[in-house]
């Protein structure tokens, strides 16, 4: 509409004006939609800018001046409602954004705690079960590697007996900070039972995983899992490593047959998997 009421002698140069009207309109708009104060006391400066002028003998004539008049008019009537659309758009994006956000974070929580053994804060034997699947269908189907701790704390009932589930509990949870912190972070540590813990060791073939068995051992035997009341305890380990054609669970029953053997032959010892 501005064009309307910019025509003069001069039509290229109204053209222009115009041209540069409708410019300002499309900056100030942009910027001003959403914080109509602004918007307000940018237009209240401008005609004061304009009436300083006039008064001063100076400034644009009666049909620019006329066609700013129009232009703001219609930015005053328009604007506002075009700016409460578009900020309760804002906020209702806003508001989305944060729900999505809270709804990720949420199943996240809850994956991860369907993943988290509750006591000790390791996996559990969900999550282990799909790394095992995960780790021995690589090593199928690429050549590498994958070896198997299965960890069995000795006479650990005899813990629970004597100063109860409480001290037991916390003895377990001792037992897989100790475990863990050795660990490379590639490596897994699962809880699979009571006292039965797994070390799943991605890429590493079965004279490594001996020596982390090893060293694992030794770490347990060193230091009671808990001072007050004392309780020391050692731990059996049996070790496996991957062969073509194992399944996790082939090999998770390797390593348990292993550690079966180390407590059987005199406990806190390590036992390799035959074959």
């Amino acid at each position: 509409m501005l064009p309307v009421f910019l025509m003069g002698l001069d039509a290229t140069l109204d053209a222009r004006l115009a041209a540069v009207l409708c410019g300002v309109v499309a900056v100030t708009v942009g910027v001003y939609i959403t914080s109509l104060p602004a918007m307000r006391l940018q237009i209240g400066g401008t005609w004061l800018g304009l009436a300083v002028s006039v008064l001063l003998g100076g400034g644009p004539d009666g049909a620019i001046l006329f066609g700013l008049a129009v232009m703001h008019l219609l930015t005053l009537v328009l604007l506002p409602g075009i700016s409460l659309r578009v900020v309760d758009g804002i906020r209702l994006q806003q508001a989305n954004a944060q729900l999505a956000e809270q709804l990720r974070l949420h199943l996240q929580t809850v994956e991860e705690e369907a993943a988290t053994d509750p006591l000790t804060g390791v996996l559990n034997r969900r999550a282990l079960d799909r790394l095992l699947a995960r780790e021995t269908d690589r090593c199928e189907a690429q050549g590498g590697m994958v070896s198997v701790l299965a960890l069995d704390l000795d006479h650990f009932k005899a813990v629970n007996d004597t100063h109860g589930h409480a001290v037991g509990d916390e003895a377990l949870r001792a037992f897989a900070r100790r475990i863990r912190g050795p660990l490379r972070q590639s490596d897994h540590l699962a809880r699979v039972g009571g006292e039965e813990f797994i070390v799943l060791l991605p890429g590493a073939p079965l004279s490594n995983a001996h020596e982390i068995a090893e060293r694992l051992r030794a770490i347990v035997a060193e230091a009671p899992l808990v001072d007050v009341p004392r309780v020391a305890v050692t731990v059996s380990i049996g070790v496996a490593a991957f062969r073509p054609g194992d399944g996790g669970t082939d090999l998770l029953a390797r390593a348990d047959a292993a550690a079966y053997e180390a407590k059987r032959s005199g406990r806190d010892r390590v036992v390799l998997a035959e074959g």
